[in-house]
């Protein structure tokens, strides 16, 4: 006895594989410093390129201090470096630095591209106001104080009153 196999079926078959091979690479971009606007425009620059983005606020890996761009080494197509390297300078960051596969814990798979760019009035600084936003506080000291600083660049000292000779200090 012998079975044939329905075209219908063969072309459903057929368009569920090509379907499964349809997969564009994936842009991570790490937008944690950049404004709306800014984030925003080269959402979209890439985006028109064909490419799939997805934007997070995830800290940098400490060893990252300029605008960079980490690729898995499996891209089904390897010009998508270039072409995520070309948008990011035409939306104004220089990239620096592209390397393949792994920075800090960060691992990249197949199809995967990451984008990190810095903010462009910081001139790739790694030190960055937003990173140092926080309260801290004096400990082991004989007089206890806390500083505030704020990611528009204003600090608040609150404390003990200070003699006048140790106000330089503080």
């Amino acid at each position: 006895m012998t079975k044939t196999i329905q075209p219908q079926l063969l072309l459903c078959i057929l368009c569920t594989l090509l379907f499964g091979c349809t997969h564009t690479t994936t842009v991570h971009v790490f937008g944690k410093y950049l404004t709306d606007e800014e984030l925003n425009k080269l959402h979209i620059a890439l985006n028109e390129q064909g490419l799939e983005v997805d934007t997070n606020n995830l800290d940098f890996p400490t060893s990252i201090s300029q605008n960079t761009i980490l690729h898995s080494l499996m891209l089904r197509d390897p010009s998508a470096v270039e072409s995520v390297r070309s948008i990011a300078i035409q939306q104004g960051f220089e990239i620096a630095d592209i390397q393949g596969l792994k920075e800090g814990n960060h691992w990249y798979t197949k199809d995967a591209i990451a984008l990190y760019p810095f903010p462009k009035n910081s001139a790739n600084s790694p030190l960055l106001k937003q990173a140092l936003a926080r309260r801290f506080k004096t400990t082991e000291c004989d007089l206890s104080f806390d500083l505030k600083l704020s990611s528009n660049g204003h600090y608040e000292i609150s404390g003990p009153p200070v003699s006048d000779e140790n106000k330089r200090l503080l």
